[in-house]
């Protein structure tokens, strides 16, 4: 379907101001809200004593913060009690008006999610893990500490939404049936090499031959083991990314468990050259060996920062339990490409390289949890027990703000460090965060432009980084029915360009996508706006929220809307599904 593309001035913007929407139903929320234009840097820290005990009567001066070794001002601080918060039950919506915001569809309470990662996962280890979780859920939930679940594969699938019922969750365990992951069985270049025997025996010619043919393999191997490796790094962060866009909205500290096998930081290839054996037309040699590796950090980099901005906390969980032998299962009969069993200098390069990925893909999860305020369980037997664990350990933390006196928005990773003034007493917190200034950065294509499947698709989770009401009336029935959609964004959650003048440049895409009812996408509409907004209707936009006006053309048929508005300054997105039903005409 065609974009269009519209530019909206101020005086026109009040116009719609005064359609017949919902106005004035945006809530305050009492948590710290961090903002991009600020450049605040939120920081959740866990004081405990000696006995592990939470010590809950800290106050600022209690803390010394230092980034990059400089004392911080601390400009916020506030202690939070996760569990038993009063229950608050929003005001009702008017008809065909729809929101996403968090307090309509999250539950009062620490949220904790729990991520069943399948793609970077044996199916043995996830046959352990997910027996360890169904223990766990079958020892019962505390009341207050709602969790979902998701499940990676391809693609992220949310399996239960937010609940305190063990049962729901234990039917949601129990539907991650463990299933090998071809990407991860690829990676494992050494065992799809073939064990080749020939007449002849393992004379050097014979032997010479079999090389030829396995060393041709191994390459062609590795390099789709790069690829799918690839696919996993990419998958498994844009997952991080959906996950923290959903819960975003949520005010407070979020626990993210991600029961997983991990995948390495760092990406190596390897190219294999070869010359002719001249006495042997049919045999060739290997030359040399190039090596080359390169670092995923900069998409690691987006999706600590989004998880940061979410409150995030993540809490990896080696699916592997307690880890044993790193070389040999029964899938692996200790020989080489030949046929001879490994000895001696081979057996140890076996064992070092192994070593080498179980390392390489915990201090990946090491580095994430450090990044982003968690810890690691791993080499342990007792995943079941993590859980229970991790609730506990958010049940009381205190929140802090501050302003980095560093004002080059660079993008370099700053170190954090919290000192606490008592004795005995230690913190826990995110150890860094990467100095990205979004108003900087190169702007994002609009919705029209960009790839819609990994931001809006129909089975991406519904985001709350933009909070948004949406009144989506349905028309009278017509053949092809023109459908409105009008949206009303709160002002809060999204960020401008200033000019000298004090007028605020907004700057959002909007995108509407109407899917059948065997989700197959029927229609869609992509809109830009650009807004500036002058300075003496700033603070009515502030109270009432900026509207916006699109339609849809549609046959008469059952549908379900996914409606989304996208910050183009940071990226930030939010995101909704409604229902929405067309009469036939009557002649």
């Amino acid at each position: 379907m065609k974009t269009f593309r519209q530019q909206l001035l101020i005086e026109f913007l009040l116009f719609i101001l005064f359609c017949p929407l919902s106005r004035g139903t945006f809530q305050e929320t009492s948590s710290l809200t961090l903002r991009a234009t600020s450049h605040m840097v939120l920081l959740d820290v866990l004081a405990k004593d000696r006995r592990g005990r939470p010590v809950t009567d800290l106050k600022a001066e209690d803390l010394v913060l230092l980034e990059d070794g400089k004392p911080q001002l601390i400009s916020a601080f506030n202690s939070v009690v996760r569990h038993n918060q009063p229950a608050f039950e929003p005001p009702s919506l008017p008809e065909h008006v729809y929101t996403n915001r968090p307090e309509y569809h999250m539950p009062n309470g620490p949220l904790t999610i729990i991520l069943i990662d399948i793609l970077n996962t044996s199916a043995q280890d996830q046959a352990y893990a997910r027996g360890r979780l169904l223990k766990y859920v079958a020892a019962g939930l505390k009341p207050g500490e709602p969790v979902a679940v998701y499940v990676l594969g391809r693609s992220l699938t949310l399996l239960q939404d937010f609940t305190t019922d063990p049962e729901l969750l234990r039917i949601a365990i129990e539907a991650v049936n463990p299933k090998t992951s071809l990407e991860l069985e690829m990676a494992d270049v050494e065992k799809r090499i073939p064990r080749i025997h020939e007449s002849g025996g393992t004379s050097p010619i014979t032997r010479a031959r079999i090389m030829t043919v396995v060393n041709t393999l191994r390459e062609f191997y590795t390099e789709q083991a790069q690829a799918e490796l690839e696919v996993r790094v990419s998958g498994t962060l844009v997952a991080f990314r959906m996950i923290g866009r959903a819960v975003a909205g949520h005010p407070g500290r979020k626990n993210l468990i991600w029961v997983s096998g991990a995948f390495p930081l760092t990406i190596t290839k390897s190219t294999v050259q070869y010359r002719a054996d001249l006495s042997d037309p049919n045999r060739v040699q290997p030359m040399s060996e190039i090596s080359s590796s390169y670092s995923v950090e900069g998409s690691f980099r987006q999706t600590v920062a989004l998880l940061g901005e979410a409150q995030d906390s993540v809490y990896p969980v080696d699916a592997r339990g307690l880890v044993g032998s790193l070389v040999s299962d029964t899938s692996d009969n200790l020989t080489d490409e030949t046929g001879q069993f490994l000895t001696g200098a081979d057996y140890g390069a076996a064992i070092t390289n192994a070593n080498s990925k179980l390392l390489e893909d915990q201090r990946t999860m090491g580095v994430l949890a450090e990044q982003t305020g968690g810890f690691v369980f791993k080499n342990r037997n007792d995943i079941d027990d993590a859980v229970p664990a991790i609730l506990a350990d958010s049940a009381f933390y205190y929140e802090i703000g501050y302003y980095p006196q560093n004002h080059n928005w660079n993008g370099s990773f700053r170190k954090i460090e919290v000192r606490l003034r008592r004795p005995d007493t230690e913190a826990s917190y995110r150890h860094g965060y990467y100095a990205l200034d979004p108003m900087r950065l190169p702007k994002g294509k609009s919705l029209s432009e960009m790839d819609l499947a990994g931001y809006v698709s129909a089975d991406a989770p519904v985001a709350t980084m933009v909070v948004f009401d949406v009144r989506v009336l349905p028309p009278n029935p017509a053949p092809s029915a023109h459908v409105p959609v009008d949206f009303l964004v709160d002002m809060r959650s999204v960020t401008s360009e200033q000019d000298q003048q004090g007028v605020r440049k907004y700057q959002l895409d909007f995108h509407v996508a109407a899917y059948g009812t065997e989700g197959k996408l029927v229609g869609q509409q992509n809109m830009e706006l650009v807004a500036p907004v002058k300075p003496e209707r700033y603070a009515a936009l502030l109270q009432s929220g900026l509207p916006f006006h699109t339609d849809l053309s549609l046959p008469p048929g059952h549908y379900r809307l996914r409606v989304a508005v996208r910050d183009d300054h940071t990226g930030f997105l939010g995101s909704l599904d409604l229902p929405l039903s067309l009469e036939k005409p009557t002649h």
